[in-house]
């Protein structure tokens, strides 16, 4: 595969959202079984697309410690080289350290699947508070700049670093 070209459509689009795979098994967990990777305990789903799911998750060596686990959706493991890249990927984001950045604790694999461990953000993303404003709720010429600017700065620090990134949404800031 050429490197250079976009990883081809996965042929589950919008399955997550639908409310298959992945984020279905983290809805709706047996009561005395509940869902885990390796030593983190999955408690809810907080995003879903076409390439995973990203879990609210303790995790069990560090009691009261939450992170948040993504995972690789299981169907796209036909898509040769991107579980390697997925967790060399993570792996190479697990060394840098910058406070723009969320820290990336780990990467592995779990029978065969792979997923990302990194910091529990708390508060509210940027496509929140532009529909705050859109509400009537004005937001302050210099906060937006603020945002803007430690938007641009994270994305720049990590292509600095070779890193990536992937959809950049709203909801991802």
């Amino acid at each position: 595969m050429d490197s250079r070209r976009p990883p081809p459509e996965p042929t589950n689009r919008g399955r997550a959202h639908a409310g298959g795979g992945l984020a279905a098994a983290a809805r709706a967990p047996e009561p005395h079984a509940p869902l885990a990777i390796g030593p983190f305990e999955l408690r809810h789903v907080v995003s879903a697309n076409r390439w995973g799911v990203i879990f609210a998750a303790d995790d069990r060596r560090n009691p009261g410690a939450r992170r948040a686990v993504g995972v690789l959706d299981p169907l796209l493991m036909s898509i040769p080289g991107l579980r390697d890249s997925f967790v060399a990927s993570a792996r190479r984001a697990s060394r840098r350290r910058h406070p723009a950045l969320a820290r990336v604790y780990e990467a592995d694999l779990h029978n065969g699947i792979p997923y990302i461990v990194s910091e529990w953000l708390e508060g509210h993303d940027a496509a929140q508070l532009i529909r705050r404003c859109r509400s009537g709720e004005p937001l302050p010429l210099r906060h937006a700049l603020c945002l803007i600017y430690q938007a641009t700065r994270a994305v720049a620090l990590l292509h600095a670093a070779g890193g990536q990134h992937g959809r950049l949404a709203l909801d991802k800031l």
